[in-house]
């Protein structure tokens, strides 16, 4: 209730639309809020923050964090919850211009796109687009050095993906995330992340250098990063994996937080991507 009333005061100070940094974030946790205390205040706040997205989005910013990817993913997710209906047509418009954007482009931001489209449309990366999908990802590994979290997002697409378009660039994506991790460029909770995802690998995906990655990964982390709360790892679990995680709740931590919080509250405490949204869902997917 506290994290609700301090973000259903502040939402309006968010200046992005976007998912993991700004109003829809917020209002996937009010969704969740509203079914869960069966106060409908807050699912009408939810609404009301759904519509000022949609009218937004002419700005057309191609982040997951801020831009159309994480407005779709949230749309769509609360589709399938069954939180809201009719967006539809608004779902198809924003599809096309995803796939324009992934046949033109080799950056994260095209990473973001297809990252989308594997929880909104994933038959596309097993048909005839699927060899645009493996050529782009091919030349936006081999474009650079990249971080653990970015190379997290390939894995997570890897689910959606089983033809023979897979094989030329997955050794490719496995030895820059090894490189990663030698390099240092990860957060703990990347690596939590990663290991799950090398985890969940059906079989026929598994090659030498995934457990080369899965016992890396295991050798930096600590008991500790297992049990611990890691707020990054909480939209994660949503996007990659379409799952709610209900065994890592600690809610002597998450309380404590929330006090600090609202001593010295910022714009940065209502991301759902590290904030007050995160630790309310973390609450909420392990209650419900």
């Amino acid at each position: 209730m506290q994290i609700a009333n301090v973000l259903s005061v502040n939402a309006q100070k968010l200046p992005s639309p976007g998912l993991l940094e700004g109003k829809m974030g917020v209002a996937i946790f009010l969704y969740h809020y509203a079914r869960y205390s069966r106060k409908t205040t807050y699912g009408r706040l939810a609404d009301y923050l759904i519509d000022e997205i949609l009218k937004s989005i002419y700005r057309k910013q191609m982040s997951f964090s801020n831009g159309l990817p994480g407005i779709g993913w949230g749309i769509k997710y609360l589709i399938k919850e069954d939180f809201i209906d009719g967006k539809d047509h608004f779902l198809d418009r924003l599809n096309n211009h995803i796939i324009r954007y992934i046949k033109t482009h080799e950056d994260e931001n095209m990473l973001d796109g297809c990252l989308y489209l594997t929880f909104s449309q994933p038959e596309l990366l097993n048909d005839d687009l699927s060899p645009v999908f493996a050529k782009q990802f091919s030349l936006f590994l081999s474009s650079g050095v990249h971080p653990l979290a970015t190379l997290n997002k390939l894995l997570a697409i890897v689910h959606h993906i089983s033809n023979q378009h897979l094989q030329p660039w997955y050794d490719m994506l496995l030895n820059a995330a090894i490189d990663a991790t030698h390099t240092q460029l990860f957060r703990h909770a990347d690596l939590v992340i990663c290991k799950e995802l090398l985890d969940t690998l059906d079989e026929k995906k598994v090659f030498p250098l995934c457990k080369i990655l899965h016992d890396r990964c295991m050798s930096i982390l600590s008991a500790n990063d297992f049990q611990s709360n890691l707020l990054e790892t909480v939209w994660q679990r949503l996007v990659f994996f379409d799952r709610k995680d209900k065994n890592r709740c600690d809610f002597c931590r998450i309380s404590t937080k929330i006090t600090d919080i609202l001593k010295d509250f910022n714009i940065q405490d209502m991301y759902l991507s590290r904030g007050l949204p995160a630790m309310g869902m973390e609450i909420l997917l392990v209650t419900k």
